[in-house]
This record gives C-alpha cells, sequence and structure tokens, in this order.
C-alpha cells in the first residue's frame, strides 16, 4: 500500500518545464520561492530543481539566429527581495573556457554570460549584468533597439560603447550592487547570480 501511494505522489508531481528559445517560447513563468541561498557559484541547492529552466539558445555572433554551438541552461526564481539565475554552460567540443580574474567590466573577450532586463517592457532600455566563467561582473544599460539577437557583443572595455547599430548602445558606467559567482566545472561552466530589488 505504501509503495502504491508513493508511485501516486511521484506520478501527481509534474516535472519542472523546459522552455526552449528556439522555439520562440519566450514568455516564461517564473516561480516564487520563498527561499534563501548560498551565492557560491554552485547550482546543487534543491531549491534549483523549481526554476523555471530554458534552453535551446541561437547564437548571436558570428551569424545571429542559428542554433547555439554549445547547450546552455539557465534556471531563474524570484524571492521577495531578489531574482535568482543560475546558468550552466557548457563547452563539449574540447574549448578551453576563457575566464580571468579580469577588472569589473572587462569580460567582452572571455566566456561569459549576459542577462538583459527590460523592467519598463518599452524594448528601449535594459539593465544589463553580465559574469564571466569565474564570476567576475560587467553591468551596465541597453538602450534602444537592443533586441533581436540572442545577446551578448565582442566589444572591450569601458564606458559607452556602440556594440552593434542594428542592436543598440551599450553602457557600462553604472556599477549595480549584486551578488554573483562562477566556478569550472568538467565540461564548462556554472554562474549563480543574485540581482536584488
Amino acid at each position: 500500500m505504501l509503495i502504491t501511494t508513493l508511485s501516486a505522489l511521484v506520478l501527481l508531481q509534474d516535472p519542472t518545464p523546459v522552455f526552449s528559445g528556439r522555439a520562440n517560447q519566450t514568455r516564461v513563468p517564473i516561480p516564487r520561492i520563498e527561499s534563501a541561498i548560498t551565492v557560491d557559484g554552485s547550482l546543487d541547492e534543491p531549491v534549483w530543481s523549481q526554476a523555471a529552466r530554458l534552453t535551446d539558445f541561437s547564437q548571436f555572433q558570428p551569424v545571429d539566429g542559428r542554433p547555439a554551438a554549445e547547450p546552455t541552461e539557465v534556471l531563474v526564481w524570484y524571492s521577495p527581495d531578489a531574482i535568482f539565475f543560475g546558468i550552466r554552460a557548457r563547452e563539449l567540443h574540447g574549448d578551453v573556457v576563457r575566464a580571468t580574474r579580469a577588472n569589473r567590466d572587462n569580460i567582452a573577450s572571455e566566456d561569459h554570460i549576459q542577462i538583459l532586463l527590460d523592467t519598463n517592457n518599452d524594448r528601449r532600455l535594459a539593465f544589463l549584468f553580465g559574469v564571466n566563467a569565474l564570476g567576475v561582473q560587467q553591468d551596465g544599460t541597453r538602450s534602444d533597439q537592443y533586441g533581436g539577437g540572442a545577446g551578448g557583443f565582442s566589444a572591450t572595455g569601458g564606458g559607452t560603447q556602440d556594440i552593434n547599430p542594428l542592436e543598440g548602445n551599450v553602457d557600462l558606467n553604472p556599477d549595480y550592487v549584486f551578488q554573483s559567482r562562477g566556478r569550472l566545472v568538467d565540461g564548462g561552466y556554472e554562474v549563480e547570480i543574485r540581482i536584488p530589488f
């Protein structure tokens, strides 16, 4: 009887849905979870299994819209005071992850992720939060017509930059308060980010 009951409970629990970027699943319900974590770059806390999962991204460079050469998984959830992102980025073809303890905002030539938050939902201004494989931060704003690609750019240095005239301008002068840690793992890297609000 106990085994039957446990089996029924397992069957009733829906697995965390997976959203595909290439399938144009761009409206992702993000779960609110009453939890706190230690931002240490490790995605092993149980709360990450309850996060929304995004996969199947397309690349931005060198050719916009092509399926990404390496798989990346993004996990996201929020608490009463912050939004959390966990990223698993893989380098399956034997490539070495490029990451150093660079100065803040100077990670464009390294493997890194960027999160753009369009908090006004007007596609004119987004807050940019970037993190390399070791957790070094990049932050600023991206303005006017930044949408379209899968994200990322290949410019160096800080200040105001015209990254791509079709995609908008990036200003890396603002320094926001957020937590990030990254770590190298077999076959890639993981990044954990907490952005307070």
